[in-house]
């Protein structure tokens, strides 16, 4: 009703076709309309009636800030927009601030269950054996933990599920690939496989007795392990085996010293006659380097009277091994760096042992807000570079080397903000990670589930919760709705009493007919550029779209959204808005991978989804073509960014204008 304007007079020759644009004014809560066209020649008319789908206006926006509070601090967070109260269109959605203390029970609470597989591979029987020593090793060092962990056992998935109701989140879990993630399905889940609940202590006890029953009737009368049952003895699984005991022997686990001497003599019967030629023509070094850990590690228990008898590796031999591997230091990766540090250690070479570790130290990097951590290595993909298994090695490597070294509490916040960005699925992993906290806890840098007080000042509101302590509450929300927020409120300070680490995050959402002119974002970053791609002479070569300079119908046009994380997350949704006018040229839906990136993308009508099932550290940039269709001036809405693991980190981009010419 009431728009004008509304016909036309022309003339089209036979077999060509006429353009004519109109003009309609719609309001804000109409989303689709009926458009109904007729043309008129002489007594002939022809119809056509098409629904014309109605995009919002208004951009629907989410701002973060997120800080770490270490001890009993005061930090602050800002949005800079809500105080400046520089659009008088804009709509509040919600304000919300979230807090996270007691974070060594978030990690006990999210324990991944033990998938028992049906097949008897020694590797896999092993790591279950692992996964529930450790576990119990845990509840031993720290039965205060076991009536916390009987809480999560009443988990009915194998992984802890994510908050389906956080009304932070930008997108329905329903619409993206990891609705049985969401609901803490594990993958080895889905084939239906049978689940061993680590967190009931009986069921613990039951896994951790039969793994090492299967284990024992896997050894061969050899004294070697095979692959698979039937199979020969295997030199590699055989010290992989060994190495497995030794790690159970540094969590403290009771091992079966005859199986292990057996083990040994098999390993060392075909190693004599290999190490020499190792030495001579010097090679081998990551595989020395391991043997001559493992044999330390059963050397140092020995001592203390958890074995009863050493290997057979002999000390010259130790002796020749350790001085190869301290003149070839340089060349190894930082875990094996651990490994050379801690044998020189156990070897009283004190000063050569620190020598090897402040190299991995120095290599680290240090914030305020990540922690203590490591760059990705290229080779990530080998066994000693997994990440929170080699980070949870190096806090107890520097136990070990120097206990009140000052970096132990930034390498200890890193893995809570791994947790806290990444949905951990490894149990032997996770278990390994809460051993290391406990001991850094007990070392006396930190009580164990100490008591923090956080308060809250946002604008003229004053909020305060107590986490932790003997109430094993750990996460603290509070939103604000549309009438509660004030221009004010942008700026919030949050204050916090108690020794131990915690987290705080605040969260805006809002809506606005107005383009945001620049990107926002703190953890995550993402921005995007139009290019036009023509043929020039043999070549087709890209040029920037400045704001307005005007398109021809039939242009070809290339997308770049370049995004950008501070620390490793996983489950990141990415959505780009299509402005009207255009059209994909590839309009079906898919996986697709560049530079070591995966993700799946989804083409819909107003525009491209992405969906990244892991994002490692760094700066990416997706590429994906359009087609200018219909003549018009349209808004390139901004691309936003958010984790759908944990919501409160998002970002968005600029957005921009677009002038297709008739």
């Amino acid at each position: 009703d009431g728009q004008k304007d509304l016909a036309r007079t022309f003339t089209v020759e036979g077999g060509k076709e006429s353009v004519h644009t109109f003009s309609l004014k719609v309001p804000e809560s109409l989303f689709d309309a009926v458009v109904k066209v007729t043309a008129h020649a002489a007594e002939l008319s022809d119809v056509e009636v098409n629904r014309l789908p109605i995009l919002p206006t208004r951009f629907h926006l989410t701002q973060s800030r997120f800080v770490s509070l270490q001890g009993s601090t005061e930090k602050s967070m800002q949005f800079e927009e809500l105080l400046q109260r520089n659009d008088p269109l804009r709509s509040h959605e919600r304000l919300s601030i979230r807090a996270e203390g007691n974070l060594l029970l978030g990690v006990l609470d999210a324990l991944p269950y033990l998938a028992e597989f049906p097949y008897d591979c020694v590797e896999v029987i092993l790591n279950r054996y692992l996964s529930a020593a450790i576990v119990a090793s845990v509840f031993k060092e720290a039965p205060e933990l076991k009536s916390f962990a009987k809480a999560s056992a009443q988990r009915k998935t194998p992984l802890k599920p994510w908050d389906s109701n956080d009304p932070n989140r930008s997108m329905k879990l329903e619409e993206t690939p990891w609705l049985l993630n969401a609901e803490g399905v594990a993958d080895s889940d889905r084939g239906n496989l049978k689940m061993i609940n680590v967190l009931e202590a009986e069921s613990l006890r039951i896994a951790e007795s039969q793994a090492l029953t299967r284990l024992q009737k896997l050894q061969l009368a050899s004294g070697g392990f095979p692959w698979f049952p039937g199979g020969p003895a295997s030199h590699f699984m055989s010290l992989y085996v060994l190495g497995g005991f030794s790690r159970a022997l540094e969590f403290g686990v009771q091992v079966p010293t005859g199986l292990i001497e057996r083990t040994w003599d098999f390993v060392l019967a075909k190693l004599d006659s290999e190490i020499s030629p190792c030495l001579e023509k010097e090679t081998c070094l990551d595989f020395l380097v391991l043997l001559n850990f493992v044999a330390s590690s059963f050397d140092d228990h020995l001592k203390s009277g958890a074995l009863k008898s050493s290997h057979g590796l002999a000390p010259e031999m130790r002796t020749k091994i350790l001085n190869f591997s301290f003149g070839q230091w340089r060349k190894l990766p930082p875990r094996l760096k651990a490994y050379l540090a801690l044998t020189l250690k156990r070897s009283g070479r004190d000063q050569d042992a620190w020598t090897v570790f402040s190299s991995v130290l120095d290599s680290a990097k240090s914030s305020a807000e990540l922690g203590t951590y490591w760059a990705p290595e290229d080779r990530s993909w080998l066994w000693y570079n997994d990440t929170i298994e080699s980070h949870a090695f190096a806090i107890r490597t520097l136990l070990e080397l120097k206990p009140d070294d000052g970096r132990l509490a930034g390498l200890v916040q890193w893995l809570f903000l791994n947790k806290k960005l990444n949905h951990w699925k490894s149990t032997r992993a996770t278990a390994e990670v809460l051993y290391s906290l406990i001991h850094y806890l007990k070392s006396g840098h930190k009580s164990l589930v100490s008591e923090e007080v956080i308060a809250f000042e946002v604008g003229e509101q004053k909020v305060s919760t107590t986490l932790g302590g003997k109430a094993p509450v750990s996460v603290f929300t509070k939103f604000f709705g549309p009438a509660e927020i004030k221009p004010e409120m942008g700026k919030i300070i949050v204050r916090k009493k108690g020794e131990g680490l915690s987290f705080a995050s605040a969260t805006w959402s809002f809506s606005t007919p107005t383009p945001p002119t620049s990107e926002q974002g703190d953890f995550f970053r993402v921005n995007k550029s139009y290019f036009r791609r023509e043929l020039k002479g043999k070549e087709m070569v890209l040029t920037r779209l400045k704001d307005g300079v005007p398109l021809k119908v039939g242009d070809q046009i290339e997308v770049q959204v370049s995004i950008s994380s501070k620390h490793a997350a996983e489950y990141v949704h990415l959505r780009d808005p299509r402005p009207a006018g255009f059209e994909p040229e590839v309009p079906t839906s898919g996986f697709r991978s560049q530079l070591g990136l995966g993700w799946y993308e989804e083409i819909r009508d107003s525009g491209t989804n992405f969906f990244f099932e892991s994002l490692p550290v760094g700066e990416f940039t997706m590429k994906y073509r359009l087609r200018a269709t219909m003549a018009g001036r349209f808004v390139a809405g901004p691309a936003t960014l958010q984790s759908l693991y944990a919501p409160e980190f998002s970002a968005y981009s600029a957005a921009s204008a677009v002038v297709i010419a008739p």
